[in-house]
């Protein structure tokens, strides 16, 4: 384990009552001369410095580590369990390690607020010698009161000694988990098959893992060119052309190979665009709102297909849903930006939609969710280009 960076803070009124303490000690001594108060002032001038030193070692050696448990998808209103984990390698500990932890939420690109936390350092047992640190942890309980990509990251640590009169304080390492807070499953409902048709759009091969919109017309023998996925593996086999190295295979040539020959057929997608608005509570119910209604549209039979604006590519970030854990698993992408990020530099639909029928212009149609003319929060059908 390496050494970790330390600063010293000194706290002047423990100090000064320690002093003081000292002094007192030191008087009653030249009153009484007596050898056991002699004992008990040298021994006052020496403990400070034994407990500065049972302090320096260990936060020289102490190892913090904060996670976030991510077993399943939290939600909005879900309480989120940061742990604070201290592995101590010596066989000292401490009675009392503050940590100062950083809070932020990605998304809402909130300001960072302070989260601070106590608890002690366990020394390193004598009679388990398989067991190569002392540990110690702290659950924090933290309600996730909004959506986004919560962000917890270690500032510094300030290790106590005995007395309380010096803090030595560690400098931790960039050390961050981060928690995505999806919105609640709402009460969606799949739209009329009016909706669906003018949102689709076609596609030579779908996304999908697996899914292939081709069909096999003909084979042929092998071109160079070819690709390696067209091949005929079992007929390429019976003729004798495995393996591939012509220096193993007895110098047969490439020809030999059998390709297979593919017809494209279209498939079709649902695409759908999430129109991000410039104030935070406003693009806070869109992702609400759209993610309740794509949960419910994914666990149909249409795939979808759904566009999000990145200003950083200048482009969109495609998703392809296929079922509600595919909207999960978007959304936790899409909350880990920034929402002024999904923002193009024309925020208003029509900059959008130029932005949109520029990139696909062989879009036939879509889906937009935002913010409707009368201000209420939905989506809309709008007609794209079809050549």
């Amino acid at each position: 384990m390496s050494k970790n960076r330390l600063y010293f803070r000194i706290r002047p009124f423990r100090l000064l009552g320690y002093l003081f303490w000292l002094g007192c000690m030191f008087v009653m001594y030249l009153m009484f001369r007596s050898f056991l108060l002699l004992f008990f002032t040298l021994f006052l001038v020496a403990f400070p410095f034994i407990s500065i030193v049972t302090a320096f070692f260990p936060a020289r050696k102490l190892g913090i580590i904060i996670r976030v448990s991510k077993a399943y998808s939290i939600k909005k209103g879900d309480e989120l369990i940061p742990t604070i984990e201290i592995h101590n390698p010596l066989y000292i500990g401490s009675s009392d390690v503050v940590i100062n932890i950083g809070v932020r939420n990605i998304f809402l690109s909130e300001e960072e607020s302070d989260l601070t936390v106590s608890l002690p350092v366990v020394a390193r047992k004598l009679w388990r010698r398989t067991e190569r640190y002392g540990k110690s942890g702290l659950m924090i309980p933290f309600v996730a009161e909004r959506i986004g990509d919560y962000s917890f990251s270690l500032k510094d640590a300030q290790v106590s000694d005995l007395l309380g009169v010096v803090r030595i304080g560690i400098r931790c390492d960039e050390q961050t988990a981060d928690a995505p807070v999806l919105p609640k499953r709402g009460k969606g409902q799949i739209p009329d098959s009016e909706s669906i048709s003018s949102g689709m759009t076609e596609v030579e091969e779908s996304t999908r893992m697996g899914n292939d919109f081709s069909e096999v017309t003909d084979i042929r023998e092998y071109r160079p060119g070819d690709r390696i996925r067209d091949i005929h593996w079992k007929l390429s086999a019976r003729q004798g052309s495995l393996p591939v190295d012509s220096q193993q295979s007895g110098g047969k040539s490439a020809a030999e190979w059998m390709v297979k020959i593919r017809t494209q057929m279209a498939g079709m997608e649902l695409s759908v665009v999430m129109a991000l608005d410039a104030d935070a509570e406003t693009a806070e119910r869109i992702i609400e709102k759209t993610y309740g209604e794509l949960t419910v549209w994914s666990s149909g039979e249409t795939d979808i297909r759904l566009l999000v604006y990145n200003a950083s590519s200048y482009g969109f970030d495609e998703y392809t849903l296929c079922s509600p854990a595919d909207v999960d698993a978007a959304f936790e992408d899409i909350l880990g930006i920034g929402y002024r990020m999904h923002l193009p530099s024309d925020t208003s639909f029509a900059g959008l939609d130029g932005i949109i029928k520029n990139l696909y212009p062989y879009m036939g149609g879509y889906i937009l969710f935002g913010t409707m003319e009368d201000g209420s929060i939905g989506w809309t059908v709008v007609e794209g280009l079809r050549v």
